[in-house]
């Protein structure tokens, strides 16, 4: 049973009531990543040093304000004891209500205003010249405000609403309900409440404050670590694949084990299981399982045959990364315009979506003639897909990778850059080779046994 509210006056209920329903209605009013426009020029040191400043105090004062007002209200309404000895602090609320609207507009115009260099004709267009801005690059500063209007128009939205749906129901004077159900839904609130104020700490914690002060180099490692994991991800949903099919069209006899996916269906194929690539492979089965498609047994060697591709794809992004195992020993130059940067980040990528493309290409295909029938379209991804994207991104990567400070002094190959890229060049240019070769050969030749499908 909900207990009895603390004394309020009807002038401050009316004016917390207010002020919530104006947060609900106005807290993702933002301008919708509208930025004014200046021209493309390098700005003066001092003008950068402005930005800096307020990003610091974005991230030292504004953001934190913010955090701590989130969770000042849940203790002043005492949510955390609704339905037990239920003491909430209206002024301490009515207080917090009128602190949190200039808060956010405070934090929406320096978001705002970080760099001139946050202006452009179009919020996509990254500056060419931003190589000494710093923390305040137009990416960064675009990024940071794209995430601010995530956190608005989506955590505090959410948060907000609930709370105004909160105080519409909530008996601010006079005995408690003995309404069971309006208990219940009160409690519901409550939680929800609860866990959407947790939310958007986290996001102004972990998605803004801590993001913020990443360097280049560790933003461009969370978009590799992604390609890593999809890699993962995509090679452990074939693997369950092709062992559901098998075990659909080929049933086991009493008794005999079920194919574990990632033993007998992946293990060692050609050859290849890279000792740097093992450890990514395992991963544990919570046991659910997506749904599945049946497959013409035709074309699961024909799908098998990718694996080596997919997994040069996961060793050429964890090349890249900070792991267990060790770091590269380069990290990325610190002049690097905004415009560089994406480059970057984008031509990596499209490596990974070319091999998917091939991935796609043979897993759409009904059966072998009608793999051998797209052959025209599917030679062009092998010809001018994932060569092209790997030769750029190395090229971006030689010209943007620098040694690290630490590694200066430590006795290095004569080129590691070489030792690193040009090897794993020609181990994914022979993979990618006999990809073709295996697929595309003729139909007299193209014939399996039963088991050799398994």
């Amino acid at each position: 049973m909900i207990m009895d509210s603390s004394t309020i006056s009807e002038e401050t209920k009316g004016l917390i009531v207010k002020a919530l329903e104006g947060l609900a209605n106005e807290s993702w009013k933002t301008h919708d990543g509208e930025f004014p426009t200046f021209p493309e020029e390098t700005f003066l040191s001092h003008t950068i040093d402005t930005g800096k400043a307020r990003l610091i105090k974005l991230q030292t004062i504004s953001l934190p304000a913010l955090r701590q007002q989130l969770l000042g209200l849940i203790e002043s309404f005492d949510l955390r004891t609704l339905d037990k000895d239920h003491k909430p602090k209206y002024p301490d609320v009515l207080e917090i209500t009128h602190q949190l609207g200039p808060t956010l507009n405070l934090i929406d115009t320096s978001t705002e205003s970080l760099s001139p260099a946050i202006g452009s004709e179009a919020m996509e267009l990254l500056s060419k010249v931003d190589h000494d801005y710093g923390i305040v690059k137009r990416y960064r500063c675009v990024e940071l405000r794209v995430r601010f209007h995530v956190l608005m128009t989506h955590n505090l939205r959410n948060l907000f609403g609930s709370y105004w749906e909160f105080v519409q129901k909530w008996n601010f004077v006079g005995p408690a309900s003995s309404d069971s159900d309006h208990d219940l839904d009160m409690i519901r609130l409550r939680d929800s409440i609860i866990e959407l104020t947790d939310e958007s700490c986290q996001v102004i914690d972990d998605d803004i404050i801590k993001w913020s002060k990443r360097s280049d180099f560790a933003i461009l490692q969370k978009t590799w670590q992604e390609q890593a994991d999809d890699f993962s991800d995509t090679l452990n949903f074939m693997a369950q694949q092709i062992d559901y099919n098998v075990n659909f069209k080929k049933k086991p006899k009493e008794g005999a084990p079920r194919n574990n996916p990632r033993e007998n269906i992946w293990g060692g194929y050609n050859g290849f299981d890279a000792p740097e690539d093992q450890a990514e492979t395992d991963s544990e089965d919570d046991g659910s399982l997506p749904e599945f498609n049946l497959l013409n047994l035709e074309l699961i060697p024909s799908i098998r045959s990718t694996i080596p591709l997919l997994k040069l794809g996961r060793i050429f992004f964890t090349k890249l990364l900070d792991t267990p195992k060790g770091k590269p020993p380069f990290s990325l130059s610190d002049r690097l315009s905004s415009y560089e940067l994406e480059e970057l980040k984008t031509t990596t990528i499209s490596f990974r979506i070319c091999i998917m493309q091939i991935l796609h290409a043979i897993y759409e295909a009904d059966d072998l003639a009608g793999l051998n029938s797209q052959r025209v379209d599917i030679m062009p991804l092998f010809d001018q897909g994932p060569p092209r994207a790997l030769d750029k991104s190395l090229t971006l990567l030689a010209f943007f990778l620098v040694p690290k400070p630490s590694q200066l002094d430590l006795p290095l190959p004569e080129n590691p850059f070489k030792e690193w890229f040009c090897e794993f060049r020609f181990t994914f240019s022979t993979a990618l080779q006999q990809l073709r070769e295996n697929l595309f050969t003729s139909d007299s030749e193209r014939t399996y046994s039963p088991d050799e499908m398994f």
